[in-house]
């Protein structure tokens, strides 16, 4: 019994040191053929950063999302954005109209709460003294959320980026020299 012990240990002990390589073995395989079989690639926001915008718009319409798309634009703006933290800044401002609509699914009540989140809580008002819209600040997604100031083309869309992050049915309507929002 002693010697089956002895040969099962040596053979645990010799499975062992070759487990690591094994291991490795098995993942690279598994990428391998996930390549050759077209394994969908999930992205984090840091993915993103470095993306270029034409490189993100080959993606499929249910693979976009308006929030990086407007991120990565905003990279022509500022190179060196940081994506996690507009994220968390979005999401604190999506939790705080979620805390306040609840189970409600009534859209006027949706919109209510957005206005009531973005400009008074969060203190967000179009920009006075560029009616024309010749700032480049007020056209990027990252800059409006950092003065919490944009214009007809902007504010909007921090009411989109809000609703796509709730799944509230929010979407762009476009008006001469102007951007709305229509409740679906």
């Amino acid at each position: 019994m002693k010697q089956i012990l002895t040969v099962l240990i040596s053979k645990l002990y010799i499975i062992k040191k070759h487990l690591k390589k094994i291991l490795i073995s098995i993942i690279t395989l598994i990428i391998l053929l996930g390549a050759l079989v077209g394994f969908k690639k999930y992205y984090s926001y840091y993915d993103y950063e470095s993306m270029s915008i034409f490189d993100y718009i080959k993606r499929s319409d249910d693979e976009l999302n308006i929030t990086i798309a407007s991120l990565i634009l905003s990279k022509e703006y500022d190179t060196y954005i940081q994506f996690d933290k507009y994220y968390k800044f979005i999401d604190e401002i999506a939790g705080r109209v979620q805390h306040l609509v609840g189970e409600r699914t009534d859209p006027d009540f949706r919109i209510a709460a957005i206005n009531t989140v973005l400009y008074r809580e969060y203190k967000f008002s179009y920009d006075t003294t560029d009616f024309t819209g010749s700032k480049a600040e007020n056209h990027f997604l990252s800059s409006v959320l950092d003065r919490k100031q944009g214009v007809c083309s902007t504010m909007p869309l921090v009411y989109i980026v809000v609703a796509e992050k709730l799944n509230y049915p929010i979407y762009a309507v476009s008006a001469p020299e102007c951007v709305n929002i229509v409740v679906a």
